[in-house]
């Protein structure tokens, strides 16, 4: 039932927004086969970080998408609408000296 629940609940909040598959996974940074397969249920199981990406995305709390809400509520009027984990930069490419020439 799990599965089910959270297809149901990311396809809804996706029409909701008025979005395509495409749209949500390029906004939410998944794959688009990934969330083509979770709507079909066809993915046996989702991984927390991609329900954080789509709930993110969507602008819905995670409890809604696994069904432990039942409103498709607009949180982000109350919370930030960006992630506020730090994100690491990468790391500069390392400028090379020629060693002098004797």
């Amino acid at each position: 039932m799990e599965k089910q629940v959270i297809a149901e609940r990311v396809r809804s909040a996706r029409e909701w927004r008025g979005w395509s598959q495409t749209e949500l996974a390029r906004r939410a940074e998944i794959h688009p086969v990934v969330l083509n397969r979770l709507e079909k249920k066809h993915k046996a199981g989702v991984q927390a970080e991609t329900i954080r990406r789509l709930a993110l995305a969507l602008q819905v709390s995670a409890d809604y998408l696994l069904g432990i809400t039942q409103t498709l509520a607009r949180w982000h009027e109350t919370e930030p609408l960006s992630d506020t984990t730090p994100v690491p930069s990468p790391p500069r490419p390392r400028r090379r000296t020629a060693a002098a020439v004797s």
